[in-house]
């Protein structure tokens, strides 16, 4: 075998090693604890494969550390540390599996109720697909239902387990009516109303809506995130020219995003009419 050949070869053994080593990938996770208990643990280890990251658990925002991920499914457990061989994880360790199609996944931590630090079930969804500009609504069903929402002139429909988007047809700071129910269950018969009211289109933000299951009531509980697009700028800081700082301008593919989805909800609307 000449040079080039034992080259290419090493090449491509070394490409195949990495493909199956855990972490290997552009897959990531990342963490959000809702209604979490008073003695819930401030961190939790996220154990996948042989790897281990650290997590805080923040109960109203998505954690900033992140969780490598390898190809394919992949079973991410939560402990209080690491495993060891001395200490491998307990048999009643908390776990979920990862779809092979979630590339930036997040895992939604819904308390069970029962004693202990652990005691949560872990939900998982697509994160990264559904980037959305200034006034979105985002929708992430963790319940069993289909959600029927009506924000404005604007509808959407969200399967079980799934993920929309949707732009009020109102401007930036002006109210719209919602409307959001639940298909029915038996021995239910017809939707079921879920929100009636009426929220705020504001500037620079967008709304990470969470549908989940909620053991003490017949129908799911709608959780609501506000997601900034960017810091709030600081009214005391200065610019280079010694000027106080204003906001940070609009990237090109926010503008186009935020036209594009505009152009979606004035066809809706005029639909609508």
């Amino acid at each position: 075998m000449n040079k080039l050949s034992s080259l290419l070869v090493l090449g491509i053994a070394a490409l195949a090693s990495a493909a199956d080593t855990p972490g290997s990938s552009t897959r990531t996770c990342r963490m959000l604890y809702f209604q979490a208990p008073f003695d819930a643990p401030e961190k939790v280890v996220l154990v996948v494969g042989k790897e281990s990251t650290d997590f805080d658990l923040p109960r109203l925002t998505i954690s900033a550390a992140r969780a490598k991920l390898p190809s394919g499914v992949v079973r991410v457990y939560a402990a209080l540390k690491a495993p060891t061989k001395a200490e491998p994880l307990p048999e009643n360790t908390p776990f979920t599996d990862i779809p092979e199609a979630m590339s930036d996944a997040l895992i939604v931590l819904l308390p069970t109720g029962q004693p202990g630090p652990l005691s949560f079930i872990m939900l998982p969804v697509e994160f990264h697909k559904n980037r959305a500009p200034e006034g979105a609504v985002v929708w992430f069903n963790l319940s069993d239902r289909i959600i029927y929402a009506k924000l404005g002139n604007a509808t959407v429909t969200v399967n079980p387990k799934g993920s929309a988007l949707c732009m009020p047809t109102v401007g930036i700071d002006e109210p719209y009516v919602v409307y959001v129910d639940a298909s029915p269950v038996p021995p239910e018969t017809e939707t079921v109303p879920i929100v009636r009211g009426s929220w705020v289109k504001e500037a620079r933000m967008r709304n990470l809506l969470f549908v989940v299951p909620d053991a003490s009531r017949t129908v799911p509980r709608i959780m609501s995130i506000p997601d900034r697009l960017d810091a709030e700028p600081d009214p005391d800081a200065k610019g280079g020219n010694g000027k106080v700082g204003g906001k940070p301008p609009v990237t090109a593919a926010e503008a186009k995003a935020t036209k594009a989805a505009e152009a979606k909800a004035r066809e809706e609307k005029d639909a609508a009419k």
